[in-house]
């Protein structure tokens, strides 16, 4: 996004609890699901309020570190649909060592069904240890 700070300080909002607020706000998801958008066009960031965001979403413990979740709220520059070439949609920090795992969603799904609910979900490749090696699944 190339605004956003990592704060692991921050409050949390998980990626489910934002859309299910976004949704009753707006009557359809925000701009940053994977879903069909429910209005034509709504696409892009257009709220006087909204911006590009950085959500911490929780901790976890992975490889023997503390782990912060992130998700990032952001209209991906596109204005045509779903784009496709998104990026990383969330991803996992590890203070001094920095991103270790991350989504893919709209890369990988074959089918937006299934990207919105990993998306809602906040799935993610995750590393693990096999036989002195770290392989992500």
């Amino acid at each position: 996004m190339g605004n956003a700070v990592i704060n692991i300080l921050s409050p949390t909002m998980s990626v489910s609890s934002f859309e299910s607020k976004y949704l009753e706000a707006w009557g359809h998801y925000s701009p940053n699901s994977i879903s069909e958008r429910s209005i034509a066009g709504v696409t892009a960031l257009h709220r006087p309020l909204e911006k590009p965001l950085l959500f911490r979403s929780g901790e976890t413990e992975t490889l023997n570190y503390k782990a912060y979740r992130f998700w990032q709220f952001t209209d991906w520059h596109t204005d045509h649909g779903i784009n496709y070439h998104r990026g990383i949609d969330r991803f996992l920090f590890v203070p001094g060592i920095g991103i270790i795992a991350g989504s893919f969603d709209a890369f990988f799904a074959k089918n937006r069904d299934k990207a919105q609910r990993e998306y809602l979900q906040e799935k993610m490749f995750l590393p693990e240890k096999q036989e002195d090696i770290v392989v992500y699944k």
